[in-house]
């Protein structure tokens, strides 16, 4: 991964609240998927765009297409996870069981995702 990739690596990861000081410190971080998901999250993620539009070509990646916001369900979640892809690491994604729900008997889930370096 080149210096360039990696200091704007290291911005989505402040966003996050992950501090990054090398390559290696990406390898199992644990991201919680309601976090992603948050609004003011993706406002930032969102402000980002055009200086990943300078490093990264948007026909690789549908993340930074204008319509990308309306048509993914996940967009911020799509963003890191190709920008990571690119960078030779993955988002795997895993699921934590709560319990279950006393009323309606259904299990409470968490998802997550771990970085993991792509072989």
């Amino acid at each position: 991964m080149n210096e360039s990739n990696f200091e704007l690596i290291k911005e989505i990861f402040s966003i996050i609240k992950q501090e990054i000081n090398e390559p290696d410190d990406l390898l199992n971080i644990t991201l919680n998927h309601q976090y992603l998901r948050s609004d003011e999250f993706k406002d930032e993620m969102i402000n980002m765009i055009p200086k990943l539009k300078k490093k990264y070509k948007s026909h690789v990646l549908t993340c930074l297409h204008k319509n990308s916001l309306d048509k993914q369900k996940f967009p911020t979640i799509n963003m890191i996870r190709q920008i990571l892809k690119c960078n030779k690491y993955k988002l795997e994604p895993y699921i934590v069981t709560k319990g279950y729900d006393t009323v309606n008997k259904r299990k409470i889930l968490e998802r997550y995702y771990v970085i993991k370096y792509i072989e």
